[in-house]
């Protein structure tokens, strides 16, 4: 079940993925809207190979090629037993302290 959030009583969805802010700050970045792209529209298809994906998307394989990399090093994206690629998440968050982190460790 998701959790409460803000006075209107909003119901989110716990995410699949979370990033810490930190986390977050270094994968913001590169996270181009064509590799937002990328991450949709493999999320949406399902496992495939890279030349597949290039070829859906109508992009060069190296650069898909350079873009699933970085994307699996963030996290994002993985790889199966069979070499395909895939995103196994519906959603990503980020989460961070709003509090002092030192007096939240005592």
């Amino acid at each position: 079940m998701g959790k409460r959030a803000g006075k209107r009583s909003l119901m989110v969805r716990e995410a699949d993925l979370v990033f810490t802010f930190r986390q977050a700050v270094k994968t913001l970045p590169m996270l181009s809207p064509k590799r937002l792209e990328t991450l949709r529209v493999l999320r949406q298809t399902g496992p495939q190979t890279m030349y597949a994906l290039a070829k859906r998307m109508k992009r060069s394989y190296s650069v898909v090629f350079t873009d699933v990399g970085k994307m699996r090093k963030l996290g994002l994206i993985e790889k199966n037993e069979k070499g395909l690629v895939l995103v196994p998440y519906e959603a990503v968050e980020i989460r961070f302290p709003i509090g002092d982190p030192q007096k939240e460790k005592k």
